[in-house]
């Protein structure tokens, strides 16, 4: 937020002309001609104009004096913030290749460090949102009415108490070509991911080598990315209060097992989570899918009748291209049959990355028992909670502990105070010894 300019003189020119004719009486009695066609109020007028002009520049504290200010009030700037994205990785390597934690990339110039552990895989994902739509009409729609009739021939009629529902699929951007799908207008609440192969790869080969036996967890680090849109305060929960937590609803996932029940319904196997920074799907982040090691718990579902596709519990139908390249589905839902909102992009072998760079360990210099010892470090600006002090003592080294001012520290106090901006280190009580 930024700090309000005050107003160190308000006057106007009509106030400075009208002040500047109540003190002629004072110095000059015999003036009693005060009428603006008098030349001597015509010059005080002209007096009080440039005076205004004055004092509207003299209210314009500039942003350096004001900087300067606050510097001698040792008001520091906000902390630097590094900027945050989330990335993507692809390889050709059937057994995937492991990025680690701390992983350094580049956007042009600016560094950029991993926070998440990827392993790799020869893989991508299409996320698919069925989407309500209105049931087709015989005239407008022909073709679409005739595979409508067809499903539901296939499931051999609807109950009494069931209504047909029509949906369409929409597919999740992979480049940022699409626009957000709408997943409050899907008709089962659910996430569908369908998990492909590379076009290189040959997908019954690919998942076997992905689900064999292994006593390691395989994990699928899906990335989640929401629409990027500011609510308004309607939309917006109240502030439950202080002590109260956040929460989100649980998402269940689950994989396609390519197998049927006795009733024909098809069976979904559900999955181990191993980390998830999304909240419940409700920010953007990454959520780490523990894969099932045993072939038999993930596939396709063979369906004896292609009117059935789609339809009920099974997963939609993509184009001719892309549906021999799926692998297995994943689906997810919340347990209170809440809905996702609006989701931009839905990726494999994601990663969130943070705009920075470790530096190495650096010595400051030598402490000379005076108050008020200040250090410049060499890397600036410097990142909150990022930096480690530590000073060398007779009992050996000793972490410091940052304080935002020092006015409350005694000189016993292993206190400093940091100014992230300029990277200075200053101390407050006689420091002595070394300081990495």
């Amino acid at each position: 937020m930024p700090l309000s300019s005050p107003i160190l003189d308000n006057r106007t020119f009509q106030q400075l002309r009208d002040e500047l004719v109540r003190r002629i009486p004072v110095y000059t009695p015999e003036w009693t001609d005060h009428h603006p066609s008098d030349p001597g109020v015509t010059l005080i007028e002209l007096f009080a104009f440039l005076g205004e002009n004055l004092l509207y520049r003299f209210n314009q504290i500039p942003e350096t004096t004001q900087l300067e200010f606050l510097r001698l009030l040792q008001i520091p700037l906000r902390p630097a913030q590094s900027s945050r994205a989330l990335v993507t990785f692809s390889t050709e390597q059937p057994e995937g290749v492991l990025v680690p934690l701390d992983s350094k990339l580049t956007a042009g110039k600016l560094p950029f460090e991993t926070q998440t552990e990827v392993r790799v895989l020869p893989i991508s994902l299409r996320g698919v949102c069925k989407s309500q739509r209105a049931l087709p009409d015989a005239e407008a729609e022909p073709e679409v009415f005739e595979f409508f009739q067809r499903s539901l021939d296939a499931l051999d009629g609807l109950e009494e108490s069931q209504q047909p529902v029509s949906y369409q699929n929409e597919v999740l951007s992979t480049e940022g070509e699409l626009p957000p799908a709408d997943f409050e207008r899907a008709v089962d609440g659910m996430l569908w991911i369908a998990v492909l192969a590379n076009p290189k790869q040959d997908p019954t080969a690919l998942r076997q080598e992905l689900l064999q036996h292994d006593d390691a967890p395989l994990l699928i680090n899906v990335g989640f990315l929401p629409e990027d849109a500011v609510p308004d305060t309607e939309s917006v929960d109240a502030c439950p209060g202080p002590g109260a937590s956040a929460s989100s609803s649980e998402v269940v996932w689950q994989i396609s097992t390519g197998r049927f029940a006795a009733d024909s319904a098809p069976i979904y196997k559900t999955l181990v989570i191993g980390g998830d920074t999304t909240r419940g799907l409700a920010q953007a982040g990454v959520v780490r899918i523990e894969l099932p090691r045993e072939e038999e718990s993930a596939g396709m579902f063979d369906l004896l009748d292609a009117d059935l596709a789609g339809s009920g519990d099974l997963p939609p139908v993509l184009d001719d291209e892309t549906e021999p390249r799926i692998l297995f589905w994943l689906r997810a839902f919340r347990r209170d049959q809440s809905r996702f909102g609006r989701v931009q992009f839905v990726g494999a072998n994601a990663a969130q990355v943070h705009q920075g760079q470790a530096a190495r360990p650096e010595f400051l210099g030598t402490g000379n028992g005076q108050a008020d010892q200040s250090y410049r470090l060499v890397h600036a600006p410097v990142l909150a909670n990022s930096l480690v002090l530590q000073v060398e003592t007779p009992e050996g080294w000793q972490t410091w502990s940052e304080v935002d001012g020092l006015h409350a520290s005694s000189e016993d106090d292993t206190h400093y105070v940091l100014d992230r901006a300029l990277g200075e280190i200053r101390f407050g009580n006689g420091l002595q010894g070394a300081a990495p």
